[in-house]
């Protein structure tokens, strides 16, 4: 791939295959593609939410803006196109995953963000405010001294969010992070990202659910390793032309319930601007309507 300068973190015309693929009698077959014809950019301090089926290149996608091209498909995977790595800069970036133990190497918070931080080689005078900080901005400052195996999944997670913050990321993926966690767990690790992002953190949140969706998002829909949607979040839950599905119907999504009812409500003229997104945007919206 080509690496260029750019202040925008830029994928074009890039195509991600698996690497020596041959068909069942031996001959070479086409080449299986994870990605295909991928062009996209990420400005800094931009959220954007990543979706999409099982299979559709979300995490290829994720791992190759991360910086991590070698470990697609266990590095059995080439990729062609041109990448501009732009503010994101040209290391390789860490990634919050499913499983947060996996980067997680000290007993306590507090060890392990030292450790960390003695890793990547920071000078000894700046590891202790660098991992005081991180700490701090992922709420975990008072629970610095608790055994690792003692936190919940969320704090688990958050754990490694923080790992990444003290290591000076400019931009934090989470890769399904939500996925195995409870309702309290799953909204305490949204609800740190998002204070983050107001701060000035660019967020790449991958994830199946669509609940949690704002205003100010930018939803990118995958499907079979191409981007088919990109835009706002309304014109994602918005109908085609005609009688045409949405893109979120498209890509095999529910909407949640009260843009269901907003999307309702609009088709028999009593428009909901801007589209709610949540039950208390919904009450509010259908007040309005009352004058």
């Amino acid at each position: 791939m080509t690496i260029a300068e750019s202040q925008a973190l830029q994928l074009i015309d890039v195509n991600v295959y698996l690497s020596d693929q041959a068909d069942g009698q031996g001959k070479e077959g086409e080449r299986v593609h994870l990605l295909s014809a991928v062009t996209m950019d990420i400005e800094p301090s931009e959220w954007i939410q990543l979706v999409g089926p099982n299979g559709s290149g979300k995490s290829t996608l994720g791992m190759l803006l991360a910086g991590h091209s070698e470990r697609i498909a266990q590095g059995n995977a080439s990729a062609e196109g041109v990448m501009i790595r732009g503010f994101a800069g040209e290391w390789p970036l860490p990634v919050v995953t499913q499983d947060p133990e996996a980067s997680i190497v000290g007993q306590t918070p507090w060890e392990d963000l030292i450790l960390l931080l003695e890793q990547q080689g920071m000078a000894t005078d700046d590891v202790f405010l660098a991992a005081e900080e991180s700490l701090k901005r992922c709420s975990l400052w008072e629970l610095r001294d608790r055994k690792v195996e003692t936190l919940s999944g969320g704090q688990k997670q958050l754990l490694a969010a923080a790992g990444c913050l003290a290591c000076g990321v400019p931009l934090l993926l989470f890769d399904e992070a939500d996925t195995m966690l409870d309702a309290t767990s799953m909204e305490a690790v949204r609800s740190a990202a998002r204070e983050l992002w107001r701060n000035g953190m660019t967020i790449l949140w991958i994830s199946h659910r669509l609940d949690g969706l704002r205003h100010t998002d930018r939803v990118v829909g995958m499907e079979k390793g191409r981007i088919v949607y990109d835009g706002p979040v309304e014109a994602f839950y918005q109908p085609g032309q005609g009688t045409g599905p949405s893109p979120c119907t498209r890509l095999g999504y529910e909407p949640p319930y009260s843009v269901q009812a907003a999307l309702e409500l609009n088709r028999l003229g009593f428009p909901l601007t801007p589209l709610p997104l949540s039950p208390v945007m919904l009450e509010e919206a259908v007040r309005s309507l009352g004058g």
